[in-house]
Parts: C-alpha cells; structure tokens; sequence
C-alpha cells in the first residue's frame, strides 16, 4: 500500500471539515505478513478512494504495534448526508397518514448503523420526499417501517 492512502493530518477533530467520518482505530502494519488476507481487503477498500488512514482517536501506548494504529475514515457522500437525515416518524401510521399528506406504499427494512450500501433503496426513495412511518402491521421486527409517499393534491 502507498502512502497515498494515509493521511497524517486528518484526525477526529478535522474529518468533517476535510470531507470525511472517523469510524474505528484499527492497527494496519503493511511489513507485517501475518493477517494478509484482512490486510489485502482492507487495501482494497482504501483503493476505491471511498475511505482513507488518518491519526486514530487517541494513543494505544498499551498496544506494543501503536505505531501501527491509524483511524479508519470514511468519506462522506450526498448518500451519507440523506441517510443521516432520514430520521423515521413513529407518529405517521397507515391510519392517519392521507390527513397527513402521505401514502402507505411499501414496508421496508431501514437501519442507519448499517451504511449506505444497506439503505440504498430507502435513500433513493427518500430524495424523491418519501419518508418512513410505522408499518401496517407491527410484527415486531427491529428496523422494520412503512415507506410513505407524498400525496399530490390536484
């Protein structure tokens, strides 16, 4: 791996200003030959260009390879930015939603902890103004909401 992955300046404080989100410490020793195949996925994450090293949140002077620690970033996208704001309306229910503007539509399963690739549907739909509400049936499944359109008034 190249230096072009690692960026010394970026820490917890700046990421945002510089685009990106910290997500973990992770201990990434290139010479180190041992753990090859987490080391080769985690290169070819850094080589999309989605993701980069930065100083890590704080020093692991317990840690004998804390020289080896870096902060793991992710660049933030339009994607990350709609999926922070979806923030699911559990007052909006099937019974209540045409006063409120909306339609029942679908159900579907959103949970933000999982990242973007797992809530692409939801984003897609949530930059055409859909919005999430409880779903027509609570069967107790977690992260399990109505996906609801905006109604257009003739």
């Amino acid at each position: 791996m190249t230096q072009k992955f690692i960026d010394t300046t970026l820490t917890v404080d700046n990421c945002e200003e510089k685009g990106y989100e910290y997500i973990m410490d992770i201990l990434y020793d290139p010479t180190n030959d041992t753990n090859t195949d987490e080391r080769r996925a985690l290169e070819q994450e850094l080589s999309t260009g989605n993701s980069m090293l930065g100083q890590p949140s704080h020093t692991h002077p317990e840690n004998p390879n804390s020289r080896h620690m870096y902060g793991f970033y992710d660049r933030v996208t339009e994607e990350t930015k709609i999926l922070r704001s979806i923030i699911p309306d559990h007052t909006l229910t099937p019974s209540n939603s045409k006063l409120r503007g909306y339609e029942l539509v679908d159900e579907v399963t959103f949970d933000p902890e999982m990242g973007v690739e797992m809530n692409e549907e939801v984003i897609r739909y949530a930059k055409k103004g859909y919005i999430l509400g409880l779903p027509f049936d609570d069967v107790g499944v977690e992260h399990y909401y109505g996906l609801y359109k905006p109604v257009t008034k003739n």
